[in-house]
């Protein structure tokens, strides 16, 4: 990853802005914790009562590790940070909260020409779990059975993976890419209404690759 990214820091990614999850998982209970590539226009220590850390002080690299330590698959990253979804399963309401205090802040300053304008919303998730039958879950103390069964239930729930992450069953992966191109014939419609929404908002401005010059060197490299 550093050989992709590079040793640069959050803060030299001036856009797009960036915002993402990690748990601190060395103590109990675990903490949920954001990384950014920007701060609130407060001061440095109303920002880190905020849980605004200093993005120039965290290489990009080590960010993208934390974020995607999942459980089992990869190494906590210092020993403490591991992947944010096991708290922020869904961090799109995270960064939607975040939008409506950033533009609160900027309301208070009184700086409405730097409040955020949200023009569309893209959720990419990693698909749903098919229905399957679960009892409901009654727990009898006298009753072994009955609770073992449903703590295994529970179990189901909160762990809701139908196919494992790191799977390389051809007949699973294979099962998946065609759900998705049927997917995307269903609701073709709908993908096109998107797309025409995207462009008409426009691309964002000032938005550099941050893989270009990386991409430049490497090609140049093997030349």
């Amino acid at each position: 990853m550093k050989e992709s990214i590079g040793e640069g820091n959050l803060n030299e990614i001036k856009s797009p802005r960036l915002m993402m999850t990690t748990v601190k998982a060395d103590f109990f209970p675990v903490k949920l914790e954001f990384m950014r590539n920007y701060r609130l226009p407060l001061s440095d220590e109303q920002n880190l009562e905020l849980g605004f850390t200093d993005p120039s002080v965290l290489p990009t690299w080590k960010a993208l590790r934390r974020t995607s330590a999942a459980p089992m698959f990869f190494s906590p990253v210092d020993d403490k940070y591991i992947d944010g979804g096991i708290i922020a399963n869904n961090p799109c309401l995270d960064l939607l909260a975040e939008v409506q205090l950033y533009n609160g802040i900027n309301t208070f300053l009184r700086h409405p020409e730097n409040k955020v304008e949200i023009g569309c919303v893209v959720s990419l998730g990693t698909g749903q779990i098919p229905l399957s039958p679960l009892d409901p879950l009654h727990v009898e103390i006298f009753n072994p059975i009955s609770s073992a069964f449903a703590f295994k239930n529970l179990s189901l729930i909160l762990v809701d993976q139908d196919i494992g992450l790191g799977t390389k069953d051809d007949h699973d992966i294979a099962h998946m890419m065609w759900d998705c191109v049927e997917y995307t014939f269903q609701h073709r419609p709908y993908i096109t209404k998107l797309c025409t929404l995207l462009k008409r908002i426009g691309k964002a401005p000032d938005r550099p690759s941050p893989f270009a010059k990386n991409r430049e060197m490497q090609t140049q490299t093997i030349a």
